[in-house]
Protein backbone atom coordinates (compact mmCIF):
# COMPACT_ATOMS: atom_id res chain seq x y z
CA UNK A 1 0.00 0.00 0.00
CA UNK A 2 1.17 3.37 -1.13
CA UNK A 3 2.31 5.77 1.31
CA UNK A 4 -0.57 8.55 1.86
CA UNK A 5 -2.60 10.62 4.23
CA UNK A 6 -6.19 10.70 4.66
CA UNK A 7 -7.44 13.76 5.26
CA UNK A 8 -11.28 13.96 6.23
CA UNK A 9 -12.75 17.47 5.56
CA UNK A 10 -15.67 17.70 8.37
CA UNK A 11 -17.70 21.10 9.13
CA UNK A 12 -20.76 20.35 12.19
CA UNK A 13 -21.47 17.68 14.18
CA UNK A 14 -25.12 18.22 15.69
CA UNK A 15 -26.45 16.72 18.99
CA UNK A 16 -29.59 14.75 16.63
CA UNK A 17 -30.31 14.73 13.21
CA UNK A 18 -31.31 17.75 10.99
CA UNK A 19 -32.95 17.28 7.90
CA UNK A 20 -32.01 20.62 7.17
CA UNK A 21 -28.53 19.46 7.17
CA UNK A 22 -28.36 16.34 5.52
CA UNK A 23 -24.19 16.55 5.41
CA UNK A 24 -23.90 17.15 9.72
CA UNK A 25 -23.27 13.89 11.46
CA UNK A 26 -25.03 13.20 14.73
CA UNK A 27 -22.47 13.43 17.60
CA UNK A 28 -23.25 9.50 18.11
CA UNK A 29 -22.22 8.85 14.85
CA UNK A 30 -19.07 11.29 15.25
CA UNK A 31 -17.81 8.62 17.80
CA UNK A 32 -18.24 5.74 15.99
CA UNK A 33 -16.17 7.49 13.03
CA UNK A 34 -13.55 8.40 15.45
CA UNK A 35 -13.18 4.78 17.00
CA UNK A 36 -12.68 3.24 13.70
CA UNK A 37 -10.11 5.58 13.17
CA UNK A 38 -8.34 4.50 16.50
CA UNK A 39 -9.23 0.73 15.81
CA UNK A 40 -8.18 0.52 12.13
CA UNK A 41 -6.38 3.56 11.05
CA UNK A 42 -3.40 5.61 12.31
CA UNK A 43 -5.07 9.22 13.78
CA UNK A 44 -2.23 12.08 13.04
CA UNK A 45 -1.92 15.49 13.28
CA UNK A 46 -2.46 17.23 9.99
CA UNK A 47 1.02 19.20 10.34
CA UNK A 48 2.68 16.70 12.17
CA UNK A 49 1.36 14.10 9.45
CA UNK A 50 2.22 16.35 5.96
CA UNK A 51 5.69 16.56 8.02
CA UNK A 52 6.26 13.05 8.53
CA UNK A 53 5.10 11.90 5.12
CA UNK A 54 7.84 14.07 3.75
CA UNK A 55 10.22 12.62 6.05
CA UNK A 56 9.27 8.90 5.23
CA UNK A 57 8.34 8.44 8.42
CA UNK A 58 4.59 8.51 8.19
CA UNK A 59 2.56 5.35 9.74
CA UNK A 60 0.31 3.07 7.45
CA UNK A 61 -3.55 4.04 7.32
CA UNK A 62 -2.12 7.82 8.38
CA UNK A 63 -5.91 10.10 8.97
CA UNK A 64 -5.91 13.84 9.77
CA UNK A 65 -9.05 15.28 10.80
CA UNK A 66 -10.05 18.81 9.24
CA UNK A 67 -13.30 21.09 10.43
CA UNK A 68 -14.13 23.72 7.76
CA UNK A 69 -15.73 27.32 8.74
CA UNK A 70 -15.57 27.61 12.75
CA UNK A 71 -19.06 26.43 14.22
CA UNK A 72 -19.37 26.32 17.96
CA UNK A 73 -20.15 22.38 17.59
CA UNK A 74 -17.14 22.09 16.69
CA UNK A 75 -15.87 22.86 20.42
CA UNK A 76 -19.01 21.91 22.18
CA UNK A 77 -19.89 18.35 20.42
CA UNK A 78 -17.21 17.38 18.72
CA UNK A 79 -13.98 18.35 20.76
CA UNK A 80 -14.98 16.42 23.39
CA UNK A 81 -15.36 12.76 21.52
CA UNK A 82 -11.82 13.91 19.92
CA UNK A 83 -10.84 14.49 23.61
CA UNK A 84 -12.19 10.91 24.68
CA UNK A 85 -10.84 9.00 21.63
CA UNK A 86 -7.41 10.64 21.50
CA UNK A 87 -8.05 11.81 18.36
CA UNK A 88 -6.05 15.00 17.02
CA UNK A 89 -7.89 17.99 14.70
CA UNK A 90 -7.67 21.23 12.52
CA UNK A 91 -9.99 23.72 12.94
CA UNK A 92 -10.11 26.20 9.49
CA UNK A 93 -11.83 29.37 10.83
CA UNK A 94 -13.33 32.00 9.11
CA UNK A 95 -12.26 34.80 11.59
CA UNK A 96 -15.59 37.32 10.49
CA UNK A 97 -18.20 35.00 11.80
CA UNK A 98 -16.63 34.73 15.70
CA UNK A 99 -18.54 35.95 18.45
CA UNK A 100 -22.12 35.99 16.85
CA UNK A 101 -21.55 36.36 13.13
CA UNK A 102 -23.57 34.05 10.41
CA UNK A 103 -23.00 32.64 7.11
CA UNK A 104 -24.56 33.67 4.25
CA UNK A 105 -25.44 29.53 3.59
CA UNK A 106 -26.84 29.32 7.27
CA UNK A 107 -28.85 32.43 6.92
CA UNK A 108 -30.64 30.75 4.11
CA UNK A 109 -30.96 27.33 5.95
CA UNK A 110 -32.33 28.88 8.99
CA UNK A 111 -34.73 31.25 7.33
CA UNK A 112 -35.99 28.61 5.19
CA UNK A 113 -37.07 26.53 8.33
CA UNK A 114 -39.12 29.22 9.62
CA UNK A 115 -40.75 30.74 6.25
CA UNK A 116 -44.53 29.85 6.14
CA UNK A 117 -45.65 27.36 3.79
CA UNK A 118 -46.44 28.98 0.27
CA UNK A 119 -45.23 31.05 -2.59
CA UNK A 120 -43.53 34.22 -1.51
CA UNK A 121 -42.01 37.02 -3.84
CA UNK A 122 -38.00 36.52 -4.38
CA UNK A 123 -36.99 38.61 -6.67
CA UNK A 124 -33.02 37.09 -6.47
CA UNK A 125 -30.73 34.80 -8.70
CA UNK A 126 -32.82 35.50 -11.87
CA UNK A 127 -35.91 33.82 -9.82
CA UNK A 128 -39.09 35.87 -9.36
CA UNK A 129 -40.33 33.57 -6.18
CA UNK A 130 -40.09 30.72 -4.37
CA UNK A 131 -42.68 27.81 -3.17
CA UNK A 132 -42.25 26.97 0.33
CA UNK A 133 -43.17 23.27 0.78
CA UNK A 134 -44.73 21.57 4.18
CA UNK A 135 -41.72 21.33 6.93
CA UNK A 136 -40.07 18.18 6.30
CA UNK A 137 -39.44 18.58 2.58
CA UNK A 138 -37.56 21.88 2.31
CA UNK A 139 -33.95 20.47 1.78
CA UNK A 140 -34.24 20.60 -2.05
CA UNK A 141 -35.58 24.40 -2.32
CA UNK A 142 -32.36 25.13 0.32
CA UNK A 143 -30.20 23.42 -2.20
CA UNK A 144 -31.36 25.04 -4.93
CA UNK A 145 -30.75 28.65 -3.53
CA UNK A 146 -27.45 27.79 -2.07
CA UNK A 147 -26.55 26.50 -5.88
CA UNK A 148 -28.40 29.62 -7.53
CA UNK A 149 -26.54 32.02 -5.00
CA UNK A 150 -22.68 30.89 -4.07
CA UNK A 151 -21.44 32.20 -7.23
CA UNK A 152 -23.24 35.81 -7.29
CA UNK A 153 -21.05 38.66 -6.54
CA UNK A 154 -20.59 38.87 -2.79
CA UNK A 155 -23.10 41.80 -1.72
CA UNK A 156 -25.78 40.18 -4.29
CA UNK A 157 -25.36 36.96 -1.98
CA UNK A 158 -25.35 38.56 0.74
CA UNK A 159 -28.72 40.64 -0.05
CA UNK A 160 -30.40 37.80 -1.01
CA UNK A 161 -29.63 35.84 2.28
CA UNK A 162 -30.83 38.84 4.07
CA UNK A 163 -33.66 39.15 2.26
CA UNK A 164 -35.11 35.19 2.83
CA UNK A 165 -34.41 36.65 6.61
CA UNK A 166 -36.61 39.18 5.90
CA UNK A 167 -39.57 37.24 4.85
CA UNK A 168 -39.03 34.54 7.55
CA UNK A 169 -39.71 37.63 10.01
CA UNK A 170 -38.14 35.57 13.01
CA UNK A 171 -35.19 35.67 14.82
CA UNK A 172 -32.13 33.68 13.17
CA UNK A 173 -29.84 31.98 15.08
CA UNK A 174 -26.77 33.81 16.10
CA UNK A 175 -24.74 31.18 18.23
CA UNK A 176 -23.69 28.51 15.41
CA UNK A 177 -20.05 30.30 15.20
CA UNK A 178 -17.29 30.44 17.54
CA UNK A 179 -16.18 32.70 19.47
CA UNK A 180 -12.71 33.78 20.30
CA UNK A 181 -12.31 32.03 23.54
CA UNK A 182 -13.25 28.93 22.02
CA UNK A 183 -10.22 29.06 19.42
CA UNK A 184 -8.42 29.26 22.62
CA UNK A 185 -9.75 26.21 24.09
CA UNK A 186 -9.13 24.36 21.20
CA UNK A 187 -5.23 25.16 21.12
CA UNK A 188 -5.18 24.68 24.91
CA UNK A 189 -6.67 21.51 23.60
CA UNK A 190 -3.98 19.93 21.86
CA UNK A 191 -5.60 21.05 18.24
CA UNK A 192 -4.42 23.30 15.95
CA UNK A 193 -6.18 26.43 14.19
CA UNK A 194 -5.63 27.04 10.27
CA UNK A 195 -6.63 29.92 8.22
CA UNK A 196 -10.04 29.96 6.23
CA UNK A 197 -9.91 33.94 5.26
CA UNK A 198 -12.32 36.24 7.01
CA UNK A 199 -15.81 36.35 4.98
CA UNK A 200 -15.67 32.83 3.29
CA UNK A 201 -15.88 34.39 -0.08
CA UNK A 202 -15.32 32.81 -3.63
CA UNK A 203 -11.72 33.83 -3.62
CA UNK A 204 -11.62 34.38 -7.44
CA UNK A 205 -14.05 36.71 -7.68
CA UNK A 206 -12.22 39.07 -5.89
CA UNK A 207 -9.97 41.93 -6.64
CA UNK A 208 -5.97 40.90 -6.03
CA UNK A 209 -6.10 43.23 -2.99
CA UNK A 210 -9.31 42.28 -1.76
CA UNK A 211 -8.01 38.32 -1.89
CA UNK A 212 -5.26 39.24 -0.29
CA UNK A 213 -6.81 40.89 2.23
CA UNK A 214 -8.93 37.92 3.20
CA UNK A 215 -6.05 35.30 3.21
CA UNK A 216 -3.55 37.30 5.37
CA UNK A 217 -6.49 39.22 7.83
CA UNK A 218 -8.04 36.00 8.52
CA UNK A 219 -4.46 34.64 9.33
CA UNK A 220 -3.79 38.08 11.32
CA UNK A 221 -6.71 37.72 13.17
CA UNK A 222 -5.99 34.25 14.12
CA UNK A 223 -2.35 35.04 15.06
CA UNK A 224 -4.20 37.91 17.45
CA UNK A 225 -6.11 35.48 19.60
CA UNK A 226 -3.97 32.49 19.72
CA UNK A 227 -0.31 34.14 19.58
CA UNK A 228 0.68 32.37 16.30
CA UNK A 229 0.24 32.59 12.70
CA UNK A 230 -1.46 29.71 11.54
CA UNK A 231 1.16 27.63 8.39
CA UNK A 232 -2.12 25.56 7.52
CA UNK A 233 -5.02 27.02 5.05
CA UNK A 234 -7.89 25.80 3.59
CA UNK A 235 -9.76 27.57 0.65
CA UNK A 236 -13.31 28.52 1.19
CA UNK A 237 -15.15 25.74 -1.27
CA UNK A 238 -11.73 24.98 -2.68
CA UNK A 239 -11.80 24.20 -6.04
CA UNK A 240 -9.38 25.45 -8.62
CA UNK A 241 -10.27 28.30 -11.22
CA UNK A 242 -13.88 28.25 -9.78
CA UNK A 243 -12.78 29.80 -6.19
CA UNK A 244 -9.39 30.15 -6.04
CA UNK A 245 -6.01 30.13 -8.78
CA UNK A 246 -2.90 30.87 -8.79
CA UNK A 247 -2.57 34.04 -7.46
CA UNK A 248 -4.48 32.74 -4.09
CA UNK A 249 -1.53 30.53 -3.69
CA UNK A 250 0.86 33.16 -4.56
CA UNK A 251 -0.12 34.70 -1.50
CA UNK A 252 -0.30 31.73 0.54
CA UNK A 253 3.51 31.31 -0.39
CA UNK A 254 4.24 35.29 0.08
CA UNK A 255 2.50 34.40 3.73
CA UNK A 256 4.86 32.04 4.46
CA UNK A 257 1.81 29.16 4.53
CA UNK A 258 3.19 25.63 4.34
CA UNK A 259 -0.27 23.80 3.30
CA UNK A 260 -3.06 24.32 1.99
CA UNK A 261 -6.35 22.40 1.27
CA UNK A 262 -8.46 21.93 -1.54
CA UNK A 263 -11.67 19.80 -1.82
CA UNK A 264 -10.53 17.54 -4.61
CA UNK A 265 -11.04 14.10 -3.69
CA UNK A 266 -8.21 11.71 -3.22
CA UNK A 267 -5.45 10.91 -0.60
CA UNK A 268 -2.26 13.08 -0.40
CA UNK A 269 0.59 11.34 -1.36
CA UNK A 270 4.40 12.04 -1.85
CA UNK A 271 4.95 14.89 -4.40
CA UNK A 272 1.19 16.52 -3.96
CA UNK A 273 1.68 20.04 -4.53
CA UNK A 274 1.71 20.94 -0.89
CA UNK A 275 -0.89 24.40 -1.52
CA UNK A 276 -2.93 21.75 -3.19
CA UNK A 277 -3.80 18.79 -0.38
CA UNK A 278 -6.50 16.92 -1.52
CA UNK A 279 -9.38 15.36 1.27
CA UNK A 280 -11.62 12.80 1.85
CA UNK A 281 -15.12 13.58 2.78
CA UNK A 282 -17.12 10.83 5.37
CA UNK A 283 -20.22 10.45 3.84
CA UNK A 284 -21.19 7.45 5.20
CA UNK A 285 -23.19 6.90 8.79
CA UNK A 286 -22.29 3.07 9.56
CA UNK A 287 -18.89 2.26 10.17
CA UNK A 288 -18.39 0.06 7.74
CA UNK A 289 -18.58 2.17 4.98
CA UNK A 290 -17.06 4.53 6.94
CA UNK A 291 -14.36 2.81 6.97
CA UNK A 292 -14.08 0.84 3.13
CA UNK A 293 -14.55 4.69 2.00
CA UNK A 294 -10.86 5.18 3.38
CA UNK A 295 -9.37 1.58 3.03
CA UNK A 296 -10.06 2.02 -0.46
CA UNK A 297 -8.87 5.32 -1.19
CA UNK A 298 -5.63 4.35 0.13
CA UNK A 299 -5.12 0.83 -1.54
CA UNK A 300 -6.31 2.09 -5.39
CA UNK A 301 -4.40 5.80 -5.67
CA UNK A 302 -6.65 6.57 -8.62
CA UNK A 303 -9.86 5.30 -6.99
CA UNK A 304 -12.01 8.32 -5.54
CA UNK A 305 -15.14 8.74 -3.58
CA UNK A 306 -18.55 9.09 -5.35
CA UNK A 307 -19.04 12.56 -3.92
CA UNK A 308 -17.31 16.01 -3.83
CA UNK A 309 -15.67 16.92 -0.76
CA UNK A 310 -18.37 20.04 -0.55
CA UNK A 311 -21.12 18.08 -2.14
CA UNK A 312 -24.22 19.07 -0.28
CA UNK A 313 -25.20 15.38 -0.23
CA UNK A 314 -26.62 13.14 2.18
CA UNK A 315 -25.44 10.87 4.23
CA UNK A 316 -25.72 7.19 3.07
CA UNK A 317 -25.57 3.73 4.73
Amino acid sequence: MRAGLAVLIYHRVGLARDPLRARMPTVDEFRVQMRTLKRFFRPVALADGLRRLRDGTLPARAVAVTFDDGYADNVHVALPVLHQEGVPATFFVATSYLDGGRMWNDTVIEAIRRLPVGRHDFPHADLRSIDVPAAGLRRPLILKLLDALKYLPQHERQEAADALSVLADAALPSDLMMRRDDIRTLIEAGMDVGGHTRTHPILAGLGARQAEVEIIGGLDDLAAITGRRPRLFAYPNGRHGYDYGDREMSILRRASVAAALVTDRGVVRPGCDPLQLPRVAPLHRSAARFGFVLWRAYAEPDWRPGQPATAEAGYTD
